[in-house]
C-alpha cells in the first residue's frame, strides 16, 4: 500500500511516498528509471541488495539510498512503513511492473519507451 504526498505536478523535481509493507511480505525490485532515498518510519524489515551484494536491517530511523539502480529486495518482519523519495518524480499512476520497477511516464500521462 503507497499513499502519495508529492508527485511531478508539484514541481519539486522529487516525489515522496509513504509505502506499507505487510508482515512476512517480500518485494523484489529493481527501478530502471528511478533512483530512490527512503527512510524507515515504523516497524522492522531488511534489505538485500542483489546487485552489489549485502543484507541490512531496517528499523525506524534507518536510511538507504538506490543510486544506481540496484536490484534489491524488501523484507518485513512484523509489517514495516517507509517514506520514499524517488527521482525524476513520479506522475501518480505509476504501478511496479514484472521486474519491480515503476514505468516512466511523459507529462502527458503517456509511458516513455526506452
Amino acid at each position: 500500500m503507497s499513499r502519495r504526498y508529492t508527485l511531478r505536478a508539484d514541481k519539486m523535481g522529487h516525489s515522496v511516498n509513504e509505502t506499507y509493507i505487510r508482515p512476512g511480505q517480500q518485494l523484489h525490485m529493481c527501478y530502471r528509471h528511478h533512483v530512490e532515498t527512503v527512510i524507515c518510519l515504523a516497524g522492522e524489515g531488511s534489505i538485500e541488495d542483489l546487485t552489489e551484494g549485502g543484507r541490512y536491517t531496517l528499523t525506524p530511523g534507518v536510511l538507504y539510498a538506490m543510486d544506481q539502480h540496484q536490484e534489491h529486495i524488501l523484507s518485513s518482519v512484523g509489517g514495516m512503513t517507509l517514506l520514499c523519495v524517488f527521482t525524476p518524480a513520479l506522475v501518480g499512476p505509476e504501478d511496479h511492473d514484472e521486474q519491480g520497477s515503476y514505468p516512466l511516464y511523459d507529462d502527458d500521462g503517456s509511458i516513455l519507451k526506452c
